[in-house]
């Protein structure tokens, strides 16, 4: 059950969205994220580097500087117990004056941060009325540092921040009031800057105040410039929601599928499309291999493999709602008619060919022969589903259609795809 109502996200594509910041004290029925949620995806994180899983890293930080990042120290274990624990224990062990950590995809971490995510974009998105094409991002931010360690700065980010324990407070200024700094574009606030060293002083008086505790809920724009600094003693542990509304350089937006779709199928397939190109001393040598390089561009972009690839990972990006990545594919659990599976996510589905279907759920891509279709247009996000039942509607419908043991199987890979989840 989705804990955001849809009013909240009305209020934020009417008043705040690429607008102003804003705060809402506590405004869900439940916290975005429970403390106890943020400590299993830090377990998971720790799971995931100790197999050798080190995709995801945290970057750490003492002071203004990042220092290295050590498995042992700066993550919990299960004898921690819980956020509380990892605190004292991180507090007696270090020998720096504070400590922070910023850990990327984190809603992948757990399918429970990850539904949350999913459920919170999918209301965002509806509310308003198209999804950015800029991608999505999930981080937590954990430590005691008086100020953050990323000075003052603004991205391309349109951010929500679910303060989870402690207190959490954000100094922020508008584009233009610092519009006329030395390196920064005037006229583009959605571009991203730091500040290596600006007297924080001198612009305190003229700052917007975002101060929150657990369960409360903090946004500003993209355009906002901002610095985070200690409103109390202690950890602070936010879970930050950001997308970007129009940068088109995050991992999987539109104008990064073509390079998705030449790592899917393989750089060395296009090998046949290399330019011919001239001897580049030659007098004519420039405008001649320009303009071969700019042919061989055109034959790549309509060749059938990359078209195809591209499509496959412009899908695949769509089905997380911007997010670079999803969750690590499961592995394929047993599957009977008795069982009763509950549809979390949706599935979106692209006819590749006359004999293929591309179908994606949570970034993970299936293919299937067009039979596949109707199973996949039963499933309605939230439907609790009989498996013996779907399956008898679905040979009832379509006598000539795949058969039971092929339909479990189906099944049994968008389980895999994070789509389903077995029900009571």
């Amino acid at each position: 059950m989705n804990r955001v109502p849809a009013s909240f996200f009305a209020e934020v594509a009417k008043d705040c969205w690429m607008r102003r910041p804003a705060q809402w004290s506590q405004p869900f029925t439940a916290p975005y994220a429970s403390e106890d949620e943020v400590m299993a995806g830090l377990l998971a994180l720790r799971e995931a580097l100790e197999r050798g899983d080190d995709s995801t890293r945290p970057r750490v930080f003492s002071g203004d500087r990042q220092i290295g990042f050590s498995l042992d120290r700066h993550l919990p274990t299960a004898e921690d117990v819980d956020l509380a624990g990892f605190e004292a224990r991180l507090r007696a062990e270090r020998s720096g004056p504070d400590t922070g950590m910023v850990i990327g995809e984190f809603a992948r971490l757990t399918p429970a941060l990850w539904g949350r995510a999913m459920g919170f974009l999918r209301g965002l998105y509806t509310a308003l009325g198209a999804m950015p094409p800029g991608g999505a991002h999930a981080e937590v931010f954990f430590g005691d540092y008086a100020r953050s360690f990323f000075g003052l700065h603004k991205d391309r980010l349109e951010t929500f921040t679910f303060i989870v324990r402690g207190r959490k407070r954000f100094l922020l200024w508008p584009y233009e009031a610092l519009a006329d700094q030395p390196g920064v574009l005037a006229d583009r606030p959605l571009h991203a800057f730091n500040f290596d060293d600006i007297d924080l002083s001198t612009l305190r008086p003229g700052a917007c105040i975002l101060e929150g505790g657990p369960g409360d809920v903090l946004f500003w724009p993209a355009s906002a410039w901002h610095v985070a600094e200690e409103a109390a003693p202690g950890f602070v542990t936010t879970l930050t929601l950001a997308v970007a509304p129009s940068t088109m350089l995050a991992a999987g937006s539109p104008l990064r599928i073509a390079a998705e779709g030449f790592d899917e199928a393989g750089r060395d397939a296009y090998y046949t499309l290399d330019p011919a190109l001239p001897l580049p001393h030659s007098p004519p040598g420039g405008r001649a291999g320009v303009e071969a390089v700019e042919a061989a561009l055109q034959r790549v972009l309509v060749d059938p493999t990359f078209v195809a690839a591209r499509r496959a990972a412009a899908l695949g990006w769509l089905s997380t709602q911007g997010f670079a990545r999803g969750p690590e594919r499961l592995e394929l659990a047993p599957l009977d008619r008795r069982d009763r599976l509950r549809v979390c996510s949706p599935i979106l589905v692209l006819e590749a060919d006359e004999s293929t279907l591309v179908a994606a759920a949570n970034g993970i891509l299936l293919s299937s022969t067009p039979p596949f279709l109707p199973l996949v247009e039963a499933l309605t996000l939230g439907r609790v589903i009989g498996v013996g039942d779907l399956v008898d509607s679905l040979r009832a419908a379509q006598p000539e259609g795949p058969d039971e043991g092929a339909l479990i199987e189906a099944l049994r890979h968008l389980v895999a795809a994070h789509a389903l989840l077995a029900a009571p």
